[in-house]
Order: structure tokens, then sequence, then C-alpha cells
């Protein structure tokens, strides 16, 4: 969402709460929980030097992250957030490798 209008939009149709972020953007700056629209009221002027953002669904729970990295026929692959049985299911369906 580009402007004030559509993040409004966005947020009438998904409902609350949700999550508001900048779609360009390292980790989760400028990103915001908001809880109802009196929050969305005060969050919206926070955005403004955002010039496109992405309004989503708050759903709560656990996050896990995988990245890999491959240069070759070497792969670098990093698991955070997994409890130690994920890893060790990954290793044991190859899919680690």
């Amino acid at each position: 969402m580009r402007i004030e209008r559509e993040i409004r939009e966005a947020a009438e149709f998904i409902g609350y709460p949700l999550i508001l972020k900048p779609i360009a953007g390292a980790g989760s700056a400028d990103t915001y929980r908001v809880g109802d629209k009196a929050e969305l009221d005060r969050v919206i002027p926070l955005m403004r030097g955002v010039q496109e953002a992405s309004c989503e669904e708050y759903v709560e729970g656990e996050e896990f992250t995988f990245d890999t990295v491959r240069r070759g026929k070497a792969r670098l692959r990093e698991h955070r957030g997994l409890p130690p049985e994920a890893h060790r299911d990954a290793l044991l369906s190859g899919s680690a490798r």
C-alpha cells in the first residue's frame, strides 16, 4: 500500500489485529502490530517515510526460519527457532543436506 487510504482499506478488509510493515527495509524496522482502528490512527503517521507497505493478518504462534545459501556444490543451511527434533527430522529426511 502506497498511501494512507489503501492502508485503511486493507485494514477494513483484513480486520484486527494486523501487521503493518514496509515492503523494503531491514529486519523488523517500522513493523507494527495494530490491534484496532485507534491504534492504526497512531501508527500511520509513523509510516510516512515508507513508500510501500504491506498490511497482513496477524497470526499468533511460534515463528521459524530456514535460510539456504548455495555456491557451486557447497551449501550452508541455517535453522533458527526450530526445536531440536526438527533439526534431527530434517537431517533424517535429507532436507538439511
